[in-house]
């Protein structure tokens, strides 16, 4: 701690003083240091990782601050660490010692004049993957979770506080290094009786010519309603193929010849939108895949295709939401009951002019609930309402969920 002390008032040329507005203790002792978590491929060209700041006091200049931290592993080698605030600085790497399969690293950062910042991340590391395994390892369950872990010479100086204040919140983090091919099935949450969207997501060490993935999913409470692939990896994944049987999706697609030339992990490559149905109790998991089997190709320049096993590193999961958007199909005039006003008002929407509005709900217009408004609908109406004749579809004769999918925009009342 004296040599960061020295080293501290070197660089900024000031006398241990506190200003007439210092600082609540309670207030330093709040902030919080932390790293993120990020994923990273063997063979891949750089990690970036960010520390980042939380709980400063309002309107705090800061003047300086230092952290340090280790991690253990022999495949990792942290290069280097640049600030990403907007204040002119000096970042200092005090020291960097490696010993066998341990790194300690010691940063240092200081302004040439107070720097007022907000909460967030302030500066980036950079780490360099090294995998080097032998033929008898297994290639398929070679991962290894690196964590940060939190050094002792932690501190911040504020503008009107003491000049090196120790920071006791220091909030580890790490990198996941994958070592195999593998997909990842991401999570989403939605309500029911709506759409909800899951990631695919594909952490590759060799260059992928092709990938085919099966996702279980259970048909009582999901449909597939589109597969498509993800607008990060537009023109990288060349094409992809869909199936739906017996309660699988199942997925081909292709890549470019550079698009996994180069490792990375859980980059997106497709997303799945899944219909959620009006029956599912909110609050619910419904769990998707890793019931069914990956496999890749690989070749060299994509000539004579190789296939491989492709791990299935993670299943998804939707989220079941409780969906406040109740209506009472037939209500056109949203009144809360279907009687003979109804009808007219439905008659008014499609011919009168200007149209009375039915824009809070027209899936409550929908009454034959073909996914539209129109005559038929209106006839429909008039014949449950004068004749007795066929009752509309649900929800009814109680408000509820709408049960099917249909590209009518949602209801905005809740009945």
């Amino acid at each position: 701690m004296l040599r960061t002390s020295l080293v501290w008032l070197a660089a900024l040329g000031i006398a241990f003083s506190v200003s007439p507005a210092s600082l609540g203790a309670g207030e330093i002792e709040d902030v919080v240091f932390g790293f993120d978590r990020v994923p990273a491929a063997w063979g891949q060209a750089e990690v970036p990782l960010q520390f980042s700041m939380r709980n400063l006091p309002e309107g705090a200049q800061i003047r300086g601050f230092g952290f340090s931290f280790g991690f253990r592993t022999a495949h990792l080698t942290f290069r280097d660490a640049r600030v990403l605030l907007d204040a002119r600085s000096d970042l200092y790497v005090v020291d960097y010692a490696r010993a066998a399969d341990y790194s300690i690293v010691r940063i240092e950062v200081f302004f040439a004049q107070p720097a007022a910042i907000a909460d967030g991340a302030c500066v980036a590391l950079t780490f360099i993957p090294e995998l080097s395994y032998a033929e008898d390892i297994d290639k398929t369950s070679l991962m290894f979770p690196v964590t940060l872990i939190p050094g002792e010479e932690t501190w911040i100086s504020l503008e009107g506080s003491d000049p090196l204040v120790p920071v006791k919140n220091l909030q580890d983090g790490g990198i996941d290094l994958w070592g195999f091919d593998a997909v990842h099935f991401g999570s989403s949450s939605a309500p029911r009786g709506s759409v909800a969207v899951m990631p695919i997501m594909l952490t590759n060490v060799s260059a992928l010519a092709s990938l085919a993935v099966g996702v279980d999913y259970d048909e009582d409470m999901l449909g597939v309603l589109a597969c498509e692939i993800a607008p990060e990896v537009q023109g990288g994944v060349t094409s992809l193929h869909a199936t739906i049987a017996g309660g699988v999706l199942a997925l081909d697609m292709t890549f470019g010849v550079n698009f996994t030339q180069t490792a990375a992990a859980c980059r997106p490559i497709a997303l799945v939108a899944f219909w959620v149905s009006a029956d599912a109790a909110p609050g619910a998991r419904i769990d998707l895949g890793p019931r069914t089997r990956a496999e890749g190709t690989v070749s060299d320049p994509w000539a004579n295709p190789v296939t491989i096993p492709v791990k299935v590193a993670e299943g998804g999961a939707i989220l079941v939401q409780d969906n406040p958007r109740r209506f009472l199909r037939g209500d056109v005039n949203g009144d809360g009951a279907l009687d003979a006003s109804d009808p007219v008002a439905l008659l008014s929407f499609l011919f009168r002019k200007p149209s009375r509005s039915i824009a809070g709900c027209p899936d409550a217009a929908d009454v034959n609930d073909d996914g539209g408004v129109d005559l038929a609908d209106a006839l429909a109406l008039l014949s449950y309402a004068f004749r007795g004749g066929e009752p509309p579809r649900p929800p009814f004769p109680q408000a509820g969920i709408d049960p099917t999918l249909d590209p009518l925009t949602a209801c905005e009342r809740s009945d």
